[in-house]
């Protein structure tokens, strides 16, 4: 199956390390025709400099990324994330709309909520970012107090520990 891994600029490496180690580990436990073929993506291949000030060389830009993916994750950044451009919005549209399951890691939330991604959608960020993302996504239906929400194939959860606990209630569903 294969798994998009989205980053942006300035992206939490744990929630990075986290679900891609959690789908790791579960590869090392599965046979190889069911194991997870996972892909770390960025807008354009090459280094992005994470909140706290590593580096991650990302080898797959938006436009060489395979598709469709099973499972598209828009991993959440240190703060609020800066705006996206218009080409990587209507990326993660036309990844969603074919993504047997789709969402995002903390505050990737508010990447989903500016593709219109949230709209009429239960969703969860951190809890410091809920207000925020309810404020700029009105549409959206916001839950602050949940580790993770699952509104039919929109998956979104709080912070990053909450990320890796997604990536194994995923694994097990599975």
């Amino acid at each position: 199956m294969q798994v998009l891994l989205f980053v942006h600029p300035g992206l939490h490496m744990l929630e990075l390390t986290g679900i891609r180690d959690a789908l790791f580990e579960a590869n090392q436990r599965l046979p190889p025709e069911r194991q997870y073929d996972t892909r770390i993506v960025a807008a354009e291949p090459g280094v992005v400099r994470s909140g706290s000030g590593l580096s991650v060389l990302i080898d797959h830009g938006i436009a060489d990324a395979a598709g469709p993916a099973d499972t598209l994750i828009a991993v959440g950044t240190h703060e609020i994330p800066e705006p996206a451009t218009e080409t990587v919005l209507t990326w993660l549209r036309q990844q969603a709309a074919v993504a047997r399951r789709h969402g995002s890691a903390c505050t990737g939330a508010f990447l989903l909520g500016a593709a219109g991604l949230l709209d009429g959608r239960r969703a969860t960020t951190h809890w410091q970012y809920a207000e925020a993302l309810a404020l700029r996504y009105p549409a959206a239906r916001i839950e602050p107090d949940r580790i993770f929400v699952r509104d039919g194939s929109l998956i979104t959860s709080a912070g990053s520990s909450a990320a890796i606990d997604l990536t194994l209630a995923l694994i097990e569903e599975d």
